[in-house]
């Protein structure tokens, strides 16, 4: 071992905001020669990357309970790295707890934990490269459950039965429908394993291979809420697999997962509701693009924004979701339809494995694809890509609305003669029961009426008080 000369550079300008530079000089080698470089560093409580909990916030309350979460930008306050996406490694964490605590992280085990004393020390390994976001652990008073053939559920032990009865099996069966989707592109990854954290957690989700962190409450008990770990399960291929490069191109990530991830139900629970999520996503960024307008930022709601200056997770919306969604759904009906999209899929994962991409790569392999087809020549790229809000585009004439339709004549019900309303909602899928919800509320704000003895009315022919969907509860 040998020292070396380095020093802590503060940036200038704007990039003072985001941290400071570690600077090292190396040794003077030849070009065939490698350095080994290790950095001694530790972390401090002001660390945005890593959440303490205390004993008392979590379930069993009697452990304490630590997790990390670096996207955006985050991981430089955990570890010094190369804190973009357009940078990936393959990593080994060693990670050293007191008893009776246990690790897990974004790597496959190597071996069984190792006891010294008073405490285990476990080993993971990530050979896939990887961002800097995607490195991520959890210790807690954790139990591990079998949910699938390659998957583990870990949880603290006052949700882990819950937990498996979740997930168990529905696993699998996403990751097997996602890959046909995908044209068959292999599954690198080996374990798909799932870690549920506190409702505290700041997302639903996190794609961290290998260990999908899952927020406690979307565990609702009917499975209702898996939709979002569809979602985080497509991230295997596109987002953990092929990747922003940087975060102006976020919909690389997000609006491939949201399409894919709406196949996927598609294809397990038929076009009626795709067509739906379709719709509940299209009412979301409608939204999402109204508040952005009112607060000054008609930039953000461009699919490729100019966000140079800004911290990533300043601009967060759902744009990148719905919007990168719709382009892919809209880009389905030119070229044909689903059969040629996953066709096109496959091509695009298989080309870009591995790597960090941009808008423009993602246009040139599409146009390169789709050569023949003629519709292709007429694609506003500029509208779409560059444009700044609604894409114009009506989604409704273009998808199965069933479901939909039917959310809406029964809100109608109840705005209008509330007593004669019969049947209960015990047929509805969990999201139409939100857009029916949303349908009142929306009414409501627009000027409607509807009196205190029509929602308790409504409350006690559906029980929508004791559910446990938080999305239908708030």
């Amino acid at each position: 071992h040998q020292p070396v000369i380095w020093e802590v550079k503060p940036a200038d300008g704007f990039k003072a905001n985001f941290g400071q530079a570690l600077v090292v000089k190396l040794p003077t080698k030849s070009a065939q020669e490698v350095s080994k470089l290790r950095v001694y560093y530790q972390t401090t409580e002001k660390s945005t990357a890593i959440q303490w909990l205390a004993p008392e916030q979590t379930q069993g309350k009697q452990h304490p309970l630590c997790f990390t979460q670096s996207q955006a930008i985050c991981g430089r306050s955990l570890m010094p790295c190369q804190d973009t996406p357009c940078v990936k490694t393959p990593f080994t964490l060693r990670v050293t707890v007191p008893k009776p605590l246990v690790a897990v992280a974004s790597g496959e085990p190597v071996g069984e934990a190792v006891t010294d004393g008073y405490k285990h020390i476990f080993t993971f390994k990530q050979d896939v490269p990887v961002m800097s976001y995607l490195i991520a652990l959890l210790v807690g008073a954790l139990e591990s459950r079998e949910i699938g053939p390659r998957s583990k559920c870990y949880a603290e032990p006052a949700v882990a039965g819950a937990a498996q009865a979740e997930y168990q099996g529905i696993v699998e069966e996403y990751l097997v429908t996602a890959q046909e989707v995908v044209g068959g592109s292999s599954y690198e990854w080996g374990s798909y394993n799932v870690a549920v954290l506190p409702s505290s957690f700041a997302y639903g989700g996190m794609e961290n291979p290998n260990c999908t962190f899952m927020s406690a409450s979307l565990i609702a008990g009917d499975r209702s809420l898996t939709t979002t770990l569809a979602h985080e399960i497509v991230h295997s291929w596109t987002g953990n697999l092929v990747t922003n490069a940087y975060w102006k191109d976020f919909w690389l990530n997000e609006g491939f997962t949201r399409y894919i991830e709406r196949r996927i139900l598609g294809k397990l629970y038929g076009d009626g509701f795709r067509g739906l999520l379709l719709m509940v996503g299209y009412n979301d960024l409608k939204k999402n693009i109204e508040m952005l307008m009112k607060q000054g930022s008609p930039n953000l709601t461009c699919l490729e924004p100019d966000i140079e200056n800004i911290d990533p997770d300043q601009a967060f919306s759902r744009v990148p979701y719905e919007k990168g969604s719709l382009f892919l759904f809209y880009l389905e009906l030119v070229v044909g339809g689903q059969e040629q999209m996953t066709s096109w899929l496959r091509a695009y994962i298989d080309e870009f494995r591995g790597r960090s991409i941009e808008t423009a790569d993602f246009k040139r392999h599409f146009l390169a694809f789709f050569k023949d087809v003629k519709d292709v020549q007429s694609i506003d790229w500029q509208h779409w890509l560059k444009g700044e809000g609604l894409p114009d585009f009506d989604l409704a004439v273009k998808v199965d609305t069933t479901l939909l339709e039917r959310c809406k004549a029964l809100a109608g019900s109840w705005m209008g003669n509330w007593s004669t309303v019969e049947g209960d909602l015990s047929d509805m899928k969990a999201q139409q029961i939100m857009l029916f919800l949303d349908d009142i509320i929306n009414a409501v704000t627009a000027g409607s009426k509807m009196p205190h003895e029509a929602l308790a009315a409504m409350d006690g022919k559906y029980s929508l008080s004791n559910t446990r969907n938080v999305e239908i509860a708030y």
